[in-house]
């Protein structure tokens, strides 16, 4: 992966921060009805690991979008994906799929 991706952990009065090596603003507009989320643009990231994130910089909260990154939410203090995922309009109880947002998110990470 080289150094881009590369992940700086540093501890400040207990809380983590996080410094992404890798990221790219996406937004509604760009995804129209396939957009996947209830704010209008987020920061999209990827940390070593194929740790995939969405950052809602208006509120500040970040947010897992695949496996890797649900399996550190608690370490990485990750609000809870549910709180922005956007249900899908056509199909009772169903979310819209993150696939493309993951996609993007990989392509960050092999770059």
């Amino acid at each position: 992966m080289g150094f881009k991706g590369l992940l700086t952990w540093f501890g400040v009065a207990g809380a983590t921060v996080v410094a992404a090596g890798d990221t790219l603003m996406i937004n509604a507009q760009e995804y129209g009805e396939a957009w996947p989320f209830t704010v209008a643009e987020v920061q999209l990231q990827c940390h070593p690991g194929m740790v995939l994130l969405v950052k809602d910089l208006e509120s500040g909260d970040s947010y897992p979008i695949n496996g890797a990154a649900s399996a550190s939410a608690d370490k990485l203090k990750l609000k809870p994906l549910e709180n922005i995922w956007r249900s899908d309009p056509q199909v009772e109880d169903a979310k819209i799929s993150l696939n493309p947002v993951i996609q993007r998110g990989i392509s960050l990470c092999v770059d």
